[in-house]
């Protein structure tokens, strides 16, 4: 790949993430990593446009980076706490018994963050 093409190659990804944009990184042996992030797109020294990532040394390609993976709904994660901690509880109302275990006390956290969110 030519200088200019990896430029505007790293030019176009710039403009449309920031530093920070969740990613899937397709490594060396085809395992997906989800990381973000940690720089803007440049064009390394090989001419090859790259970006760094979270939990990763050095930078990748940026042909192996996606943008985005989808991040969990409040009751997802709800569902995942319950089904974790709190099997002894489940109800249609996530209610414990005495509303004293982790489970409870995280999904009322939950809650509370998600009603401020769409306030």
């Amino acid at each position: 790949m030519d200088k200019v093409k990896a430029q505007e190659q790293c030019d176009t990804w710039n403009n449309h993430f920031p530093v920070g944009q969740r990613v899937i990184l397709s490594r060396d042996n085809g395992e997906q990593y989800y990381t973000k992030t940690t720089s803007e797109a440049f064009v390394a020294q090989s001419g090859h446009p790259v970006i760094h990532v979270a939990g990763v040394a050095g930078y990748y390609l940026l042909d192996r980076v996606k943008e985005g993976y989808k991040m969990a709904t409040a009751e997802e994660v709800k569902e995942d706490i319950i089904d974790t901690f709190c099997l002894n509880c489940r109800n249609d109302d996530y209610e414990c018994p005495n509303h004293d275990c982790p489970a409870w006390k995280a999904i009322v956290l939950l809650s509370d963050i998600e009603c401020a969110i769409t306030k």
